[in-house]
């Protein structure tokens, strides 16, 4: 390694699927030793259960208070100035219980890569009612198929989608996922 500044760009702040926003302040070539973000979860937000295989994971709270879950301890309050040391496979998440963001940063070693975090929920289930929604949409839709078979008529085509994909969420957009 050698001297260097790396500065953080506000801009590159992204969502993830984990329900929070990741700044990737250090994690490159130029470090291969650790890897450093901020994470910023929303009042009221809890992050997906989770863990990293193979990092070790430390929080450094910067602003906010909220709750936060790793492995066997029991639930803890944490404020400005906690550390939070999360061993690599250790389960976690984290609930945002303040009025304001909760910021903090994420230290890892080794280097954080998308292949380690593995999530610990399960699948979102749709409920009974979804469920006999859909079935109901289904049934409505190959009536449908059958009415236009019996019927003749011209329809416009649809003009092609333009390929933009600047409507993507920030998180589509972005090739890489930190993990908090």
């Amino acid at each position: 390694m050698r001297e260097q500044i790396l500065k953080a760009d506000p801009e590159t702040e992204f969502w993830t699927s984990e329900r929070v926003f990741i700044l990737e302040l250090s994690n490159s070539e130029a470090d291969r030793e650790v890897s450093i973000a901020r994470a910023r979860v929303e009042p009221g937000v809890t992050t997906q259960l989770h863990r990293l295989n193979g990092i070790i994971e430390r929080y450094v709270v910067q602003q906010g208070e909220g709750e936060m879950e790793v492995g066997d301890e029991p639930e803890t309050s944490i404020g400005p100035g906690d550390v939070v040391l999360v061993p690599a496979g250790v389960q976690q998440r984290i609930t945002n219980t303040g009025n304001e963001d909760l910021l903090f940063l994420c230290v890892c070693t080794p280097p954080f890569f998308a292949d380690a975090y593995e999530s610990l929920e399960p699948p979102a289930r749709a409920s009974d009612e979804d469920l006999a929604s859909s079935e109901d949409s289904a049934s409505d839709d190959a009536k449908a198929e059958d009415s236009a078979d019996e019927v003749t008529s011209h329809v416009e085509p649809q003009e092609a989608e333009s390929g933009d994909n600047s409507a993507d969420s920030p998180s589509q957009s972005r090739g890489r996922k930190k993990s908090v």
